[in-house]
């Protein structure tokens, strides 16, 4: 072992922890002791040792006490705990490892077993740090990654709000001609589609670290959903089309009127994609669930999917890539199943392959 390891021995008999100290210093540990288990617990906080020889049977808390309290402390749950005990019955064993003993040593012990069952634990504790320094490591390199990350997107943010002012402004002349006027509109739309992008990878970026709060509010889902299609409906072509199957009397929704608009966006960008080149067809429907929730559902005519595709459609950029016949496009199916999630929802798809999509999902109206 690289480092001198420190034990401590929490015994209320003066003479056992004589006896353990003599054999573990002669061993080149360093011990330190308590006499109950009050004392233990402010041992360790103190000391922070690397391994624990616990009696049972102590005055003012017994070291069942003890150990299942360290056992619930996340700071030193993994401190490896060995019960020392008089004690044989199997009930009282039993017990121990209900609270968390990592091990037993039985009184009398001879100290060929006490070093070898000592040795063995402490290789517990030097796992645990090599575990804790591999993952701190992982972190480190990970917040690196997100700060660049979030470089990236800031300077990617700058530049496209210069080229949508830009065609924003270039839209406004009127003596365009159509093929120019077009390719505009295309840069426009494009950048859009990124801003999109970016958004989507912030959002499931903070749901993933439980960074993002629903900013509850009521509304109407109905108007919601029409202003969602009626943006959309700029971005179709003259033998595409959509149809709406929205009912009238749809009641109110409390919930994150951003988050539930970028949703259906995200599906109906999804289903532009996908949807049969020759002649997209989707459809937006609404109805009421029977459990006190409201289903929206963006169908298409596209490619469907394979039942194995099924299982990954909603999943990340890995996943993402085992698709052949569909595109999770900017993410935003992962971003649609966290958001749903969020909202204590679901979210599925319905699909025969060949045969085009229904991506639906339920929120509760409350």
């Amino acid at each position: 072992m690289n480092k001198k390891r420190k034990i401590l021995i929490v015994d209320d008999t003066e003479i056992n922890i004589e006896l353990l100290t003599d054999i573990l210093k002669s061993n080149q540990f360093e011990v330190i002791s308590a006499n109950d288990g009050v004392e233990a617990l402010a041992a360790v906080e103190r000391h922070k040792p690397d391994l624990i020889l616990l009696d049972v049977q102590m005055p003012r808390m017994d070291g069942y006490e003890v150990c299942e309290r360290l056992k619930k402390d996340h700071k030193t749950e993994m401190i490896p705990i060995c019960m020392v005990t008089a004690l044989q019955d199997l009930q009282s064993k039993v017990h121990a490892i209900e609270v968390g003993a990592d091990d037993f040593l039985t009184k009398p012990f001879n100290k060929i077993d006490l070093l070898s069952r000592v040795r063995s634990l402490l290789r517990i504790t030097e796992l645990c740090e090599v575990i804790t320094h591999k993952n701190e490591e992982i972190q480190k390199f990970s917040d690196v990654q997100t700060e660049f990350m979030h470089k990236i997107i800031h300077d990617l943010q700058s530049q496209l709000t210069v080229i949508s002012m830009s065609t924003y402004v270039a839209l406004q002349h009127g003596d365009l001609n159509v093929g120019v006027k077009k390719n505009i509109e295309d840069i426009q739309q494009a950048s859009q589609t990124i801003q999109l992008i970016i958004r989507n990878i912030l959002s499931v970026e903070q749901m993933e670290h439980a960074n993002i709060e629903l900013k509850r509010e009521e509304f109407s889902l109905r108007d919601l959903l029409h202003d969602n299609i009626c943006n959309f409906k700029k971005l179709l072509k003259e033998n595409e089309k959509i149809e709406e199957e929205i009912p009238p009397a749809l009641p109110a929704i409390n919930a994150d009127k951003d988050l539930l608009s970028r949703i259906v966006t995200n599906l109906l960008h999804n289903a532009l994609k996908n949807a049969n080149k020759k002649g997209r067809e989707i459809k937006v429907s609404a109805l009421l669930d029977l459990k006190g929730g409201v289903q929206i559902t963006v169908a298409d005519n596209g490619p469907g999917l394979s039942i194995d595709e099924k299982d990954f459609i909603f999943g990340k950029f890995e996943e993402s890539l085992k698709l052949k016949t569909r595109k999770n496009v900017a993410l935003g199916l992962t971003f649609c199943r966290m958001a749903v999630e969020l909202h204590g929802g679901k979210i599925w798809v319905d699909s025969t392959y060949g045969k085009g999509a229904s991506f639906s999902f339920v929120v509760p109206l409350k």
